[in-house]
């Protein structure tokens, strides 16, 4: 569609993340109001105790998850049975959010635990959040960009 070749989009975003990497902090975060951290806190909650139902709650009947490039999904039922079939093949503890702050929103970094039980860099999930209800996911499959939030890659 834009007449490039896959090298040279992907030498393009080579120098991108180079270019982000030199001129960002550390560590960019904003301090959260009271009512999204209390969210971003049930959130992790839900997988830590496989709460499907407290995950279901929190997210709202017409939530959006997105992961570029795969396609949209949306319906806060639909994406935590996503996140508990295909994710967690059945057991929400087998991923570990811990919560953080990016691009302005509250967000999760995730890992997913290994059959021998050790803990993969995964990537990051910002959320959206609409009258006290996560209306959107943003995840990021990437675990290099997990060490920007604490987390070794």
């Amino acid at each position: 569609v834009l007449g490039s070749t896959v090298a040279s989009v992907n030498s393009a975003l080579q120098r991108a993340r180079g270019t982000i990497d030199q001129r960002l902090p550390e560590t960019a975060q904003t301090a959260a109001d009271p009512t999204e951290r209390e969210l971003l806190n049930r959130y992790v909650a839900a997988f830590e105790h496989a709460d499907m139902d407290a995950l279901v709650a929190l997210l709202s009947e017409d939530a959006t998850l997105r992961m570029p490039p795969q396609p949209s999904m949306s319906g806060g039922l639909q994406i935590a049975r996503f996140f508990l079939e295909t994710v967690a093949h059945g057991d929400l503890t087998r991923i570990r959010h811990r919560p953080t702050w990016a691009n302005g929103r509250p967000a999760v970094t995730i890992e997913v635990r290994a059959e021998d039980g050790s803990w993969i860099p995964h990537g990051i999930s910002v959320l959206e959040i609409e009258e006290g209800e996560i209306a959107g996911i943003d995840a990021f499959l990437d675990p290099t960009l997990l060490p920007r939030f604490g987390v070794p890659a």
